[in-house]
């Protein structure tokens, strides 16, 4: 057993190419200062939450479901272009999944609930 690890120990050491290590000319780079930077209001998402306590979160801030579509609306105003993470908790009631769906529509952040819907089907069931 010993001499076939010595014969794989000599193949390695035979096949294996030794490099001398290349010297580099030493070069000062140019830096930059706003490339690689990524800008903050793009890919922005932002999460709405139902929680089964009849609670509404907005972006981790907790909002009155009367106060919905004004909030809606504000952070429209904000960022024009916000993409939303709609979160309904299962045993929320189905009265405040609608309410919900009704105050997207009214900050007119959807426009297509009936695309939304499908949208949310087909996520709850992958096939």
């Amino acid at each position: 057993m010993v001499d076939i690890l010595v014969i794989v120990l000599l193949f390695i050491v035979a096949t294996t190419t030794f490099r001398s290590r290349e010297t580099q000319m030493p070069v000062k780079l140019p830096t930059a200062e706003n490339l690689g930077k990524t800008v903050a209001t793009q890919n922005t998402q932002t999460s709405l939450t139902v929680t089964k306590e009849r609670k509404i979160f907005l972006g981790g801030q907790e909002v009155a479901e009367q106060d919905l579509v004004s909030a809606l609306k504000e952070l429209k105003m904000t960022d024009p272009d916000v993409k939303l993470k709609v979160s309904v908790d299962r045993e929320a009631p189905h009265g405040m999944y609608v309410s919900t769906l009704d105050a997207l529509v009214a900050a007119g952040l959807v426009k297509d609930v009936t695309t939304l819907l499908q949208r949310a089907v087909e996520g709850a069931n992958p096939n």
